[in-house]
């Protein structure tokens, strides 16, 4: 299996051309992002990370993804479709996620 950031890099890609979604937002907690980019800077690593985040494949994979959508009647139905997508693409690897988390961050 590639490292979870290719395949966070994977599933941005594939939630992004997700039908209703506007926007791919960094997933996590403000906290989690903040340490991340200054061990970024003090590492001299560029943060290009996808937003997209991936935790511990070893224990199962857990994925949690933020996204924007276009109209909030839709909102559910396009949660329910990037949730399809990434258990599909999963499914497709012969890999399996224990958790898969879609939050609404913005409609419109």
């Amino acid at each position: 299996m590639p490292g979870t950031d290719a395949l966070s890099a994977d599933l941005t890609t594939l939630v992004r051309s997700v039908p209703g979604v506007t926007t791919v937002y960094d997933a996590g907690s403000s906290i989690g992002r903040a340490l991340g980019k200054v061990a970024d800077l003090v590492s001299g690593r560029r943060g290009d990370t996808a937003p997209i985040l991936v935790k511990d494949p070893s224990a199962g994979i857990t994925v949690s993804v933020s996204i924007g959508v276009a109209d909030a009647a839709s909102a559910a139905e396009v949660c329910r479709r990037v949730h399809d997508a990434i258990a599909e693409h999963l499914a497709a690897r012969g890999e399996a996620a224990s958790e898969i988390a879609v939050q609404v961050s913005s409609i419109g």
